[in-house]
Protein backbone atom coordinates (compact mmCIF):
# COMPACT_ATOMS: atom_id res chain seq x y z
CA UNK A 1 0.00 0.00 0.00
CA UNK A 2 2.85 2.22 0.89
CA UNK A 3 4.68 1.77 -2.33
CA UNK A 4 1.56 2.39 -4.46
CA UNK A 5 0.54 5.89 -2.84
CA UNK A 6 4.35 7.26 -3.78
CA UNK A 7 4.12 5.98 -7.05
CA UNK A 8 0.73 7.58 -7.61
CA UNK A 9 2.19 10.95 -6.17
CA UNK A 10 5.07 11.20 -8.48
CA UNK A 11 2.96 10.66 -11.26
CA UNK A 12 0.83 13.71 -9.97
CA UNK A 13 4.08 15.72 -9.63
CA UNK A 14 4.75 15.14 -13.20
CA UNK A 15 3.94 18.65 -15.52
CA UNK A 16 1.61 17.94 -18.34
CA UNK A 17 2.55 18.51 -22.25
CA UNK A 18 0.87 17.67 -25.11
CA UNK A 19 1.00 18.96 -28.69
CA UNK A 20 -1.53 18.46 -31.57
CA UNK A 21 0.99 17.22 -33.96
CA UNK A 22 4.47 15.49 -33.77
CA UNK A 23 5.74 16.39 -37.13
CA UNK A 24 4.49 18.20 -40.56
CA UNK A 25 5.76 19.10 -43.80
CA UNK A 26 6.10 22.15 -45.59
CA UNK A 27 6.00 24.35 -48.81
CA UNK A 28 4.90 27.42 -51.02
CA UNK A 29 1.20 26.16 -51.29
CA UNK A 30 1.48 25.31 -46.83
CA UNK A 31 4.20 27.21 -45.45
CA UNK A 32 3.24 27.36 -41.95
CA UNK A 33 1.84 25.16 -39.39
CA UNK A 34 -0.39 25.82 -36.31
CA UNK A 35 0.66 24.13 -33.34
CA UNK A 36 -1.58 24.38 -29.95
CA UNK A 37 -0.44 23.59 -26.77
CA UNK A 38 -2.20 21.59 -23.76
CA UNK A 39 -0.07 22.02 -20.67
CA UNK A 40 -0.01 22.15 -16.77
CA UNK A 41 1.12 24.86 -14.80
CA UNK A 42 4.78 25.86 -15.34
CA UNK A 43 6.75 28.09 -17.64
CA UNK A 44 6.89 27.74 -21.42
CA UNK A 45 10.24 27.21 -23.78
CA UNK A 46 9.91 27.13 -27.76
CA UNK A 47 12.74 27.14 -29.82
CA UNK A 48 13.88 25.73 -33.32
CA UNK A 49 17.41 23.78 -34.15
CA UNK A 50 17.68 26.17 -37.85
CA UNK A 51 15.73 29.41 -37.73
CA UNK A 52 17.02 29.55 -41.40
CA UNK A 53 14.18 26.55 -41.73
CA UNK A 54 12.30 26.73 -39.45
CA UNK A 55 11.36 29.89 -37.73
CA UNK A 56 9.27 30.21 -34.56
CA UNK A 57 6.05 32.88 -34.59
CA UNK A 58 3.97 33.51 -31.20
CA UNK A 59 0.36 34.66 -31.23
CA UNK A 60 0.17 37.32 -28.84
CA UNK A 61 -3.01 36.71 -27.28
CA UNK A 62 -2.49 33.26 -26.72
CA UNK A 63 0.58 31.49 -24.63
CA UNK A 64 -0.34 28.23 -25.82
CA UNK A 65 -0.78 28.52 -29.49
CA UNK A 66 2.19 29.37 -32.09
CA UNK A 67 3.75 29.25 -35.19
CA UNK A 68 5.93 26.88 -37.15
CA UNK A 69 7.07 29.30 -40.21
CA UNK A 70 8.71 27.47 -43.55
CA UNK A 71 11.69 29.12 -45.44
CA UNK A 72 14.87 26.99 -46.61
CA UNK A 73 14.67 23.66 -48.17
CA UNK A 74 16.10 21.03 -45.42
CA UNK A 75 14.75 19.25 -41.74
CA UNK A 76 14.48 20.87 -38.62
CA UNK A 77 13.97 19.67 -35.08
CA UNK A 78 11.33 22.13 -33.15
CA UNK A 79 11.36 21.55 -29.27
CA UNK A 80 8.88 22.36 -26.39
CA UNK A 81 9.83 22.58 -22.67
CA UNK A 82 7.47 23.09 -20.17
CA UNK A 83 9.45 23.83 -16.78
CA UNK A 84 8.73 24.61 -12.98
CA UNK A 85 10.93 25.79 -10.05
CA UNK A 86 11.18 22.58 -8.47
CA UNK A 87 13.19 21.64 -11.45
CA UNK A 88 10.71 19.24 -13.07
CA UNK A 89 10.37 19.43 -16.56
CA UNK A 90 8.32 17.77 -19.61
CA UNK A 91 9.97 17.89 -22.74
CA UNK A 92 8.16 17.43 -26.80
CA UNK A 93 9.62 17.33 -30.31
CA UNK A 94 8.29 18.21 -33.71
CA UNK A 95 9.91 17.21 -36.81
CA UNK A 96 9.60 19.92 -39.63
CA UNK A 97 10.50 19.15 -43.00
CA UNK A 98 10.70 22.03 -45.37
CA UNK A 99 10.50 19.87 -48.96
CA UNK A 100 11.18 23.19 -50.82
CA UNK A 101 12.64 26.80 -50.12
CA UNK A 102 9.61 28.79 -49.24
CA UNK A 103 9.66 32.62 -51.45
CA UNK A 104 8.05 35.64 -49.75
CA UNK A 105 7.46 38.71 -51.49
CA UNK A 106 7.79 41.93 -50.34
CA UNK A 107 6.13 44.96 -51.68
CA UNK A 108 6.06 48.60 -50.78
CA UNK A 109 4.30 48.93 -47.75
CA UNK A 110 3.50 52.57 -46.65
CA UNK A 111 0.67 52.86 -48.78
CA UNK A 112 -2.77 54.66 -48.38
CA UNK A 113 -6.00 55.07 -49.58
CA UNK A 114 -8.65 57.86 -48.78
CA UNK A 115 -12.14 57.79 -49.85
CA UNK A 116 -15.40 59.20 -48.52
CA UNK A 117 -17.82 57.69 -46.37
CA UNK A 118 -20.28 55.42 -48.44
CA UNK A 119 -18.08 55.40 -51.39
CA UNK A 120 -17.00 51.74 -52.67
CA UNK A 121 -13.79 51.75 -54.79
CA UNK A 122 -11.19 49.40 -56.17
CA UNK A 123 -7.06 50.62 -55.86
CA UNK A 124 -4.11 48.59 -57.55
CA UNK A 125 -2.32 45.74 -55.99
CA UNK A 126 1.82 45.31 -56.61
CA UNK A 127 0.86 41.78 -57.77
CA UNK A 128 -1.59 39.47 -59.16
CA UNK A 129 -3.82 38.02 -55.79
CA UNK A 130 -3.01 34.36 -54.88
CA UNK A 131 -6.07 32.37 -53.73
CA UNK A 132 -3.82 31.58 -51.03
CA UNK A 133 -3.36 35.27 -49.65
CA UNK A 134 -5.28 35.67 -46.54
CA UNK A 135 -6.66 39.40 -45.80
CA UNK A 136 -6.12 40.21 -42.54
CA UNK A 137 -7.42 43.35 -40.96
CA UNK A 138 -4.55 45.41 -38.85
CA UNK A 139 -5.98 47.58 -36.41
CA UNK A 140 -2.39 47.52 -34.43
CA UNK A 141 -2.32 50.85 -33.92
CA UNK A 142 -3.74 53.59 -31.56
CA UNK A 143 -5.68 55.00 -34.51
CA UNK A 144 -7.45 51.83 -35.61
CA UNK A 145 -10.78 51.79 -35.47
CA UNK A 146 -13.12 49.10 -36.01
CA UNK A 147 -16.27 48.57 -38.39
CA UNK A 148 -14.50 51.80 -40.56
CA UNK A 149 -13.76 49.94 -43.41
CA UNK A 150 -14.19 46.37 -44.93
CA UNK A 151 -11.40 45.04 -47.69
CA UNK A 152 -11.54 42.78 -49.70
CA UNK A 153 -9.62 40.96 -52.82
CA UNK A 154 -9.55 37.80 -54.72
CA UNK A 155 -8.65 35.84 -57.84
CA UNK A 156 -11.09 37.08 -60.36
CA UNK A 157 -10.39 40.56 -59.25
CA UNK A 158 -6.51 40.14 -59.85
CA UNK A 159 -4.25 43.19 -58.69
CA UNK A 160 -6.89 45.36 -57.40
CA UNK A 161 -8.46 45.23 -54.06
CA UNK A 162 -11.77 46.99 -52.91
CA UNK A 163 -13.00 48.96 -50.19
CA UNK A 164 -16.11 49.71 -48.94
CA UNK A 165 -15.81 52.58 -46.47
CA UNK A 166 -18.19 52.84 -43.42
CA UNK A 167 -17.43 55.07 -40.94
CA UNK A 168 -14.91 58.33 -40.59
CA UNK A 169 -11.66 57.28 -39.63
CA UNK A 170 -8.61 54.90 -39.90
CA UNK A 171 -8.46 51.50 -40.20
CA UNK A 172 -5.37 49.07 -41.74
CA UNK A 173 -4.90 45.75 -43.55
CA UNK A 174 -2.24 43.12 -44.57
CA UNK A 175 -2.30 40.65 -47.17
CA UNK A 176 -0.24 37.43 -45.98
CA UNK A 177 1.30 34.29 -47.49
CA UNK A 178 0.48 32.14 -44.65
CA UNK A 179 1.52 34.61 -41.52
CA UNK A 180 3.87 36.50 -43.21
CA UNK A 181 2.68 40.03 -44.38
CA UNK A 182 3.80 40.79 -47.83
CA UNK A 183 1.56 43.95 -48.50
CA UNK A 184 0.04 46.11 -46.30
CA UNK A 185 -1.99 49.22 -46.48
CA UNK A 186 -4.21 51.94 -44.25
CA UNK A 187 -7.31 53.14 -45.38
CA UNK A 188 -8.74 56.60 -44.51
CA UNK A 189 -12.02 57.31 -44.65
CA UNK A 190 -13.71 61.00 -44.66
CA UNK A 191 -17.14 63.31 -44.41
CA UNK A 192 -15.29 65.36 -47.33
CA UNK A 193 -11.97 65.19 -49.22
CA UNK A 194 -9.17 68.12 -48.21
CA UNK A 195 -7.62 69.81 -51.09
CA UNK A 196 -4.41 69.19 -51.52
CA UNK A 197 -1.74 72.37 -52.29
CA UNK A 198 1.40 71.36 -53.75
CA UNK A 199 4.21 72.70 -52.51
CA UNK A 200 5.80 75.78 -55.15
CA UNK A 201 8.48 78.24 -54.82
CA UNK A 202 5.67 80.75 -53.33
CA UNK A 203 3.67 77.84 -51.41
CA UNK A 204 0.64 79.39 -53.35
CA UNK A 205 -1.74 77.92 -55.80
CA UNK A 206 -2.56 80.03 -58.76
CA UNK A 207 -6.11 80.18 -60.08
CA UNK A 208 -7.06 82.65 -63.29
CA UNK A 209 -10.34 84.02 -62.75
CA UNK A 210 -13.15 84.23 -63.27
CA UNK A 211 -14.33 81.12 -63.90
CA UNK A 212 -17.69 79.16 -62.99
CA UNK A 213 -18.32 75.80 -62.60
CA UNK A 214 -21.93 74.27 -61.77
CA UNK A 215 -24.41 77.33 -60.88
CA UNK A 216 -22.86 80.19 -59.57
CA UNK A 217 -20.30 78.45 -57.70
CA UNK A 218 -16.98 76.78 -58.38
CA UNK A 219 -16.22 73.08 -58.42
CA UNK A 220 -12.66 71.72 -58.55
Amino acid sequence: MVTSFFACKKEDDGIELQLNMKSCVLDNASSYAEIQIDRGEGFLNVSTSDADIAEIMYEEDNANLFYIIGHNRGNAVVTVVVFNDNGDESIQTIDVNVRETIYYESFLMDVGVFLKKGESRKFGLPFTFDKNYPVVAGNSAVIDKDGVATVSANVEMGKKFKVEAKAVGSTSFNICKGKVIIFSARVFVVDEYDLYIPESENDQLTFNLPFIGGINGITI
